[in-house]
């Protein structure tokens, strides 16, 4: 999350570094839902966090020295810091994938969902995915479920 996203938006770019703003609207400000003339009070945590929100580039091959590059260590935004947790809303087929890149990386990784069943899926299907790969006891204890 970034306080002052467009001018990190902005420094990053300069740094050839690609971000994106994946939900600039929250569910219940989208046209759609217009006609329930929703404020941003009644959602005051959407409202927010659809102003801050960043995301930034995350694949397998990342090293976690370039993934520790993003900023830096004088840059006004942020001290560097290096990125030692990752948190993965959604336990589907995107998310589960996800948490396994990370966690193969070398990232304690949390996968959340609010759908205690999805949840149960996921992790299902993540040790699933462990049972069959011999990096399993060296990644499987990086991921951690919660609701």
């Amino acid at each position: 999350m970034a306080e002052h996203r467009e001018l990190l938006r902005e420094h990053l770019s300069q740094q050839e570094i690609q971000t994106l703003i994946h939900y600039p609207k929250a569910l219940p400000f989208e046209p759609a839902y217009s006609y329930l003339n929703h404020k941003e009070s009644d959602f005051p945590v959407s409202a927010h966090l659809q102003n801050v929100v960043l995301s930034l580039p995350l694949y397998p091959e990342l090293s976690r020295s370039k993934s520790c590059m993003y900023v830096n260590p004088s840059d006004r935004f942020m001290k560097l810091s290096e990125i030692s947790k990752v948190g993965i809303v959604g336990a589907g087929t995107m998310g589960q994938g996800i948490a396994i890149s990370c966690a193969l990386a070398g990232y304690e990784t949390i996968l959340f969902d609010v759908n205690v069943e999805a949840l149960t899926r996921g992790r299902n299907q993540i040790k699933k995915y462990w049972s069959n790969q011999s990096a399993k006891e060296n990644s499987v204890n990086r991921i951690v479920t919660k609701r």
